[in-house]
């Protein structure tokens, strides 16, 4: 019974009648402190309200702030972030649960998620931690959005093949979706999307604050091949015009045409505009 609440819950993260959605994630501040656009939760407050936003990821004690000022809308999906680690320690790429599943159901979470971040060292931690957070959300009926990343400095087809390793890893031990990075050229996206086995869910992640029209060009492309939608923090949140990327970024997910290969024709080339971080 379990599958049919995961598969209600994970319906919220999208947007209605929609296969796809956009996550912005805020977890950030456990991880870097008050950085610009998360500087407090009334920073918070004046963006999160967008109606381009499909669901939020962050953790506990930023939910309850955001929920006791009414700031979350009842058609944004919320989810828990369940791990972290401050960027001051040095293993920070090693991140330690900070919260219980059952907690997060109590704030009324939609969805939960982990990171992790594959070093040379931190591998056995991060199968054990995929596997048993993957059982309790599951118990719950809630689903997982597992956010793999190859810490590694392996590129090209190397970097591919790694990747493809750890997206596997995270469909065998019952994520029900993957957040993974933008590979370094469109050409590898295929092989990168092909490793969930079309049954999980991907979406990308927006990465550092950089050119706005490189992430849109890189979402659509995405799309055309197959992904399910975006997880942009920094991107989103960091940007001076929040407002006009997330109407640009939820035209890109929601006209995709379906095609084999990507076309630039949703993405307006005349939108030359970029707004620096």
């Amino acid at each position: 019974m379990s599958y049919f609440g995961r598969k209600l819950r994970l319906s919220r993260l999208l947007y209605p009648e929609q296969s796809a959605g956009l996550i912005v994630p805020i977890d950030h501040g456990l991880t870097v402190g008050p950085i610009k656009g998360i500087e407090s939760t009334q920073a918070i407050q004046s963006w999160v309200s967008n109606a381009n936003i499909s669901a939020i990821i962050a953790h506990k004690g930023m939910i309850e702030k955001l929920i006791l000022a009414d700031a979350i809308p009842s058609s944004t999906g919320v989810m828990v972030h369940l791990n972290g680690m401050n960027s001051l320690f040095e293993d920070a790429d090693t991140k330690q649960l900070v919260t219980d599943l059952a907690y997060a159901v109590q704030l009324g979470a939609d969805a939960v998620s982990i990171q992790v971040n594959f070093t040379e060292s931190n591998a056995a931690h991060n199968t054990r931690l995929l596997g048993a957070v993957a059982d309790k959300a599951h118990a719950l009926g809630i689903p997982l959005l597992s956010m793999v990343y190859d810490k590694a400095n392996a590129q090209g087809i190397e970097a591919v093949d790694r990747m493809r390793s750890f997206i596997r890893m995270g469909v065998e031990l019952g994520s029900d979706a993957l957040k993974i990075g933008f590979p370094e050229k469109d050409e590898y996206l295929p092989d990168l999307l092909s490793a969930s086995d079309g049954g999980t869910p991907i979406f990308f992640a927006g990465g550092e604050k950089g050119d706005e029209n490189i992430l849109l060009h890189k979402a659509q492309s995405a799309m055309e091949y197959g992904a399910k939608g975006l997880c942009i923090g920094r991107g989103v949140f960091q940007s001076d015009n929040k407002d006009f990327l997330l109407s640009r970024l939820a035209k890109v997910l929601r006209n995709t045409p379906c095609a084999s290969q990507p076309s630039m024709s949703v993405v307006d080339e005349q939108e030359s505009v970029s707004y620096a971080g």
